[in-house]
Order: C-alpha cells, then sequence, then structure tokens
C-alpha cells in the first residue's frame, strides 16, 4: 500500500504521477498505458472486486501499494509464491477505503477517497520514513503498524478459505 511508496527510488516518484493519470485513462478507453512493459494488469484475481490489479517494475522490488481509485501496484518481480499473499493484503487497503474496519471508514470533508488517503495512506507513508517514523504516532514496525492491521484483518475477514496459507506469517492482525 502506501506501504511501500516510501522505497519507490526517489527518481521513480515522478512515475507515480504517471500511474495516478492510469485512472483517467482508463476511464476515457485509452488502454495503451495499460498492458505495456511498464505496467500489465493481472486478470482473474479470485475474490476480488471493484479494484484493477497491475504488475509493473515502476515501483520497489518486492512490494505492493494500493491506491483506491487507480488501482493495486505489485512489483513485476514479486515471485508467484508470494503474489496472492501481497494482493490480498493489498486488498485490505482498498476494504478499508470502501467499508472501514468495524465499521470505521475514514472520512475528510466528507470524502471517503480523502478520508482513507488523509487518515490511512499518511499515516501509513510516515511510518516508513525514516526520521518521521521516530515520532510515537508513526513510529514501529511496519507490518504491526496499526493501518497494516487493519487491511490485515480487512483482507483474512474477506478471503476466509481462499486466504493465502502463509498470509498470517507474514501479515499480522495484531499490532503487539
Amino acid at each position: 500500500m502506501i506501504l511501500d511508496l516510501l522505497k519507490v527510488r526517489s527518481y521513480r516518484f515522478g512515475v507515480l504521477s504517471v500511474l495516478v493519470c492510469i485512472n483517467s485513462s482508463l476511464k476515457k478507453g485509452a488502454s495503451f498505458i495499460v498492458d505495456t512493459i511498464l505496467i500489465r494488469r493481472i486478470r482473474n484475481i479470485e475474490n476480488l472486486h471493484g479494484i484493477e490489479v497491475f504488475q509493473t517494475s515502476l515501483i520497489w522490488p518486492g512490494t505492493g501499494i494500493c491506491l483506491p481509485g487507480i488501482g493495486i501496484f505489485i512489483h513485476d518481480a514479486i515471485p508467484e509464491s508470494a503474489r496472492k499473499r501481497i494482493i490480498q493484503h493489498e486488498y485490505g487497503h482498498y476494504l478499508d477505503y470502501k467499508i472501514g474496519d468495524a465499521g470505521d471508514q475514514k472520512r475528510f470533508l466528507r470524502s471517503h477517497l480523502l478520508g482513507f488517503y488523509l487518515k490511512i495512506g499518511l499515516p501509513s507513508l510516515l511510518n516508513l520514513m525514516w526520521g518521521i517514523n521516530k515520532i510515537p504516532a508513526f513510529s514501529g514496525d511496519h507490518r504491526r503498524f496499526w493501518t497494516e492491521t487493519r487491511a490485515n484483518r480487512l483482507a483474512n475477514s474477506h478471503f476466509g478459505e481462499t486466504l493465502a496459507e502463509d498470509f498470517d506469517r507474514y501479515f499480522p492482525t495484531a499490532q503487539t
């Protein structure tokens, strides 16, 4: 999710603005951006609805990011054995945007999208930033940061029996 936005190589930050344009491009039918060497759509993912999933080399290797309103992006070098659990975790962030955790859907100026980015995405990003993650509100292991465990609980609940076998090993649902 924003989980690994910080890990995006600094010279690639401009690329994220290109990713942001994908949503409007797709709505206009300009799919020439997708299914190229840089960004490829992943199809037929079990129990995923409402958001597209893409693989790309434009983010830090081994990572994924959920950008509600745009899509879920995973690095194209993620091995098949890890792909399912990472996509499911990122989908947990999408569920947080759509329904929230235990009815706690974040809003800002009556917008769920702004609420997600400011109240979930931004704290997640700040937790990854060296220096800022020394501030108590943003400190701790990212895998156990509250934004991540929320997503993990939602993914665990949503996918149930189809949850990746090793999901709990990599994506804990408790902050401890």
